[in-house]
């Protein structure tokens, strides 16, 4: 329990300086009489003393006895510890401030006295701004020093205090990007140049930049280079590219007409000048040459590598086929038809593509494919063109028919060729000598020409037929119709294949009388028909007038 040595002096001597009411003890002293407030009190703090409530009003009422130590000192206070009464010095209160902004400082301007610091105030009084936990005593403040003026700083200054040093002082301290804080042409805003050569052929194609204080490194510098490659991804375009015009366009130039510069002004340009004829395409150093001597478009070799020039005389540069067996030959070649004919009379049995002959008996020569007996000892008689013969058992013709019974136009019957059949029976009807009997140039008359056909006989496998006679006009045209035009363009001559029976392109006598002067004719070059009043117009009969002679017979 304490009691402070000002209350026992009190008690002491009978007087309490707040003029509370007084009363004797049981030893007759005279006591204070503590009021119902002051037992409350008293009773709320006993506990903290160490002694009961009891214990306490007893003291203040002098009611327990109590031995007072001497030696006690003005401040000092009475303490009972284990129920003896000692003197020990009272616990002093200190003043602190209010530290709102929790910065460690507090403010003058709010206080309040306590044993220790009560939350939220510190003995420390020096904030200058208990609002701003940034400002203390203890702070930074700093300032940005720009040397040369040109905007950036290049260091800084600081000072620690509470107030603010005065303008443009701030408490973060600032960047200071300059790197030459003495020179105002010096400063983060500097760009810095690089020529990039990404070809490495020396000429600048394009140019980097960097925007910062010092140099990016060796080659940087403030002025921009001048870009000089048209192509920096290709070390053979700059301005030292040498150009050849290509006329043809083939790749390859002409070594005799160039210019200088990074790109050509040619419409047509190339790096490459080794063409030795600018003028054809096709002709370049990459060219590879065909042989083809006898120009059938089939080559015989080819050079085995490429050359501009031409190896010689023959040789093209046409890309042909290989294959060509004679090149000396323009008609053979790997597409050459053989055709066999074994029995040389000009009708083929068979064809074969290749380039060299394929044996005896072929040719090249372009035959009708229609021959059916082309054995040496026979075939040469048995063809298309051969007049069938009636009674030799034999195909003479080839048109898979022995000895017709049938008879048509073209077949030899009688001696002669068919060209009429009676209509009513094909096994009758007309044939004319197979060649004339008289010509033209024999100066041979009307007359003569009657008897020549009176006259003509021939034989046929052994059987002689005479009974010939001059035909009609009528019979004539049927012989220029039938045989001598058989293909009916209006014309014949004797070497037509379908003049069957060998016609000549003149004119024929016919037995057609007009008058006692003259008598029809029939030319053989367009099947026109002569009127004999024509020959009136010399003053002579037809008997001065020469024809050719061919003699029919009924058969």
């Amino acid at each position: 329990m304490e009691i402070r040595h000002s209350l026992f002096v009190l008690l002491l001597f009978g007087t309490l300086s707040n003029g509370s009411a007084q009363a004797l003890n049981k030893k007759g002293q005279t006591v204070p009489i503590i009021t119902s407030q002051q037992a409350t009190e008293v009773a709320a703090n006993s506990l903290k003393k160490g002694i009961t409530a009891q214990q306490e009003r007893d003291i203040i009422n002098n009611n327990l006895k109590l031995e007072m130590p001497a030696g006690a000192t003005e401040g000092q206070i009475l303490k009972i510890l284990g129920g003896i009464a000692v003197w020990v010095d009272a616990i002093k209160t200190k003043t602190f401030y209010e530290d709102t902004d929790r910065d460690g400082y507090g403010s003058i301007n709010s206080t309040t006295d306590a044993i220790s610091a009560p939350n939220g105030y510190v003995a420390n009084s020096t904030d200058c701004n208990d609002g701003d936990r940034a400002i203390n005593p203890a702070t930074v403040w700093y300032i940005g020093l720009d040397t040369d003026e040109d905007t950036f700083f290049g260091s800084t200054t600081a000072l620690i205090q509470c107030e603010s040093p005065g303008l443009g002082y701030v408490t973060i301290a600032p960047t200071t990007p300059d790197c030459d804080d003495n020179d105002a042409t010096i400063n983060p805003n500097m760009v810095w140049y690089l020529g990039v050569d990404a070809d490495s052929d020396t000429y600048i194609g394009s140019v980097t930049q960097v925007i910062q204080c010092e140099s990016p490194g060796v080659d940087y510098a403030l002025i921009a280079p001048t870009i000089e490659d048209c192509n920096d991804a290709e070390i053979l375009m700059n301005p030292a590219t040498v150009w050849y015009i290509d006329f043809d366009n083939d790749g390859f130039g002409d070594a005799t007409n160039s210019e200088i510069g990074c790109l050509p002004s040619f419409i047509n340009a190339t790096q490459n000048n080794t063409d030795c004829n600018d003028n054809d395409a096709v002709i370049n150093p990459i060219t590879i040459w065909y042989l083809d001597a006898d120009g059938d478009n089939y080559a015989i070799s080819k050079t085995t590598s490429s050359q501009c020039e031409s190896p010689g005389v023959g040789y093209t540069s046409e890309v042909l086929p290989l294959g060509d067996c004679n090149d000396n030959d323009a008609a053979i070649n790997p597409v050459t038809i053989w055709y066999l004919d074994a029995d040389g009379d000009h009708y083929a049995v068979a064809t074969t593509p290749q380039c060299t002959s394929p044996g005896v008996g072929y040719t090249t020569t372009v035959l009708p494919l229609s021959d059916c007996n082309d054995s040496v000892a026979t075939g040469f008689s048995i063809n298309p063109g051969i007049i069938e013969d009636l009674g030799n058992g034999i195909d003479d013709n080839c048109d898979l028919r022995i000895d017709e019974v049938v008879v048509v136009i073209g077949d030899l019957v009688e001696g002669g060729i068919v060209f009429w059949v009676d209509p009513q029976d094909n096994r009758h009807g007309l044939v004319c000598a197979l060649e004339n009997q008289n010509n033209s140039w024999d100066q041979t008359s009307w007359y003569d020409a009657t008897l020549i056909c009176l006259m003509y006989e021939t034989t046929q496998n052994g059987i002689l037929y005479n009974n010939w006679y001059l035909p009609t006009i009528e019979e004539l045209s049927l012989m220029w119709t039938n045989l001598a035009d058989s293909d009916g363009d209006g014309s014949s001559r004797p070497s037509d294949p379908n003049n069957l029976s060998g016609f000549l392109n003149e004119d024929y006598w016919s037995s057609t009388k007009v008058n006692e002067y003259g008598a029809w004719q029939m030319g053989f070059s367009s099947g026109h028909q002569y009127d004999p009043d024509i020959f009136f117009i010399y003053g002579g009969e037809i008997t001065f007038f020469s024809s050719n002679v061919r003699a029919v017979r009924a058969f």
